[in-house]
């Protein structure tokens, strides 16, 4: 026979419902960190082809102003260089923006810091 009472079992169906709400937290924590690093990759893939393509056209615009000192076409090489180069600028500045700016991981950890302390409180 079992000497368990109504109250040992009301505090072990607390119990159980606290672990199903703590579980459910850190699911719906895992989850929203998830989402939250996709989004910072996208945008870090968007900054990194700007910065890319940025190089590209330095590159391309030096090459053509390097061609037009040497072969003394000025006018065009310069036009060409010059505005690749503004391109190339452009693309740099547009690049840096994008990067993420969230300190992700340390965000991540302060959340479920919180939520650890919901759930000791909660507990007691």
């Amino acid at each position: 026979m079992s000497n368990r009472t109504a109250e040992d079992d009301t505090l072990v169906e607390l119990m159980q419902q606290g672990a199903r709400e703590a579980k459910d937290l850190v699911r719906a924590e895992l989850k929203l960190a998830v989402h939250e690093v996709r989004a910072d990759l996208a945008k870090a893939k968007v900054a990194a082809l700007c910065l890319g393509a940025a190089a590209v056209c330095a590159l391309l615009g030096s090459v053509a102003l390097i061609d037009a000192l040497v072969a003394w076409s000025l006018v065009a090489g310069l036009v060409v260089g010059l505005v690749l180069l503004a391109v190339a600028g452009a693309a740099v500045a547009f690049g840096v923006r994008a990067l993420p700016k969230s300190r992700l991981p340390q965000q991540i950890r302060n959340r479920l810091a919180a939520d650890a302390r919901t759930v000791q409180q909660a507990l007691r």
